[in-house]
């Protein structure tokens, strides 16, 4: 999955978390799972942890990848910079508000793709990083997302920003994030 070039240069990002597991940009990454964020700037506190949950079940959505993360033996290779590639364990780049044109998304006629005339819709935190209209239990490409609300989180899925388009032929969406 990836991120087309169009985005707002202008939007608002942060470099100030970790990412331990391999990952293509353009999808929403949360909070690590059973890992409590650093105190203070926790610039550099290895515990700001970021990840794609199978299960967004009480994790806070922190912002959509802006980088691929890889493990490579970077003694025999190197990243590709043109692809804005970081290795796994590094700092990633995360967008916290501003659009950008991502296929981290169900594809067109799929439960929780945004079609149809009611553009601009509502876009929700789904399992692995997609984004998704809907705030509840869904079946998406194959994926069961499984997760139930409890009494305490309000929605099933967090709100993470809206569609600002329908996903076109190649399965890409103009999504503007807003965490």
């Amino acid at each position: 999955m990836a991120l087309k070039p169009g985005r707002d240069n202008q939007a608002i990002f942060d470099i100030s978390y970790f990412m331990y597991s391999t990952g293509n940009r353009g999808g929403v990454v949360c909070t690590a799972s059973g890992i409590e964020p650093g105190s203070g700037e926790a610039m550099d506190n290895a515990s700001q942890r970021v990840e794609y949950a199978p299960n967004p079940s009480g994790r806070k959505a922190i912002g959509m990848l802006m980088n691929d993360v890889v493990n490579i033996d970077q003694s025999r290779q190197i990243l590709n910079r043109s692809k804005d590639e970081v290795q796994i364990g590094d700092k990633v780049t995360l967008m916290r508000k501003g659009w950008a044109v991502t296929n981290f998304v169900p594809v067109a006629g799929v439960a929780g793709s945004p079609s149809g005339t009611n553009i601009p819709v509502d876009a929700f935190l789904g399992a692995t990083g997609l984004i998704v209209t809907t705030n509840s239990n869904n079946t998406v490409s194959g994926l069961v997302l499984q997760y139930t609300a409890t009494v305490n989180d309000g929605f099933a899925y967090p709100k993470v920003g809206r569609f600002l388009s329908r996903v076109d032929h190649e399965g890409y969406a103009k999504v503007f994030i807003d965490l």
